[in-house]
């Protein structure tokens, strides 16, 4: 009788804690799904923001008001607080030379050079997650600086072979 009331105390204790930790996962992959559904939609909006910026740049329009609103637009979208010297940083310097020069053929080209590479990293940094559960700052840094790194070696081949 003692040995049945142990066993069912035993029993219960290991299910709790079973139920425990199933909640806990499923709380936790709930909070990274619910983070990756939001990163692809601000990739999509992203890209679609990217896109029509240009477009309205190439576009032989003089319509100077909707290419400034698009690129407020893309603007508040950005991060250039965190990452001056970096990603958001140079993307709006970008943008602005772009509103300001008369040819903008060769700042868009590198503008969407800039924003394919960050989208990767958006997309690269999503599929960790969704594998690993979310990144500690010091894993986004090192992921943040080797695609930062893999773009500056890209500008450089593409000018060499100039």
């Amino acid at each position: 009788m003692v040995a049945a009331i142990i066993a069912a105390i035993i029993s219960i204790v290991i299910g709790r804690f079973n139920i425990r930790m199933t909640l806990y996962q499923s709380k936790k992959k709930d909070f990274v799904s619910t983070i990756t559904n939001a990163r692809k939609e601000y990739m999509a909006e992203l890209r679609k923001a990217v896109a029509d910026f240009c477009a309205a740049a190439v576009a032989e329009s003089n319509d100077s008001l909707n290419l400034i609103r698009l690129s407020f637009h893309l603007k508040m979208l950005m991060n250039p607080i965190d990452y001056p010297e970096t990603w958001d940083g140079e993307a709006i310097q970008m943008i602005d030379k772009i509103i300001l020069e008369e040819d903008k053929r060769d700042n868009i080209s590198q503008f969407v050079v800039l924003m394919q590479a960050w989208l990767a990293l958006e997309w690269k940094g999503m599929t960790i997650e969704g594998e690993k559960g979310i990144l500690t700052e010091e894993e986004k840094e090192d992921l943040r600086d080797e695609a930062y790194w893999n773009l500056e070696n890209y500008r450089k081949l593409k000018v060499d072979k100039k």
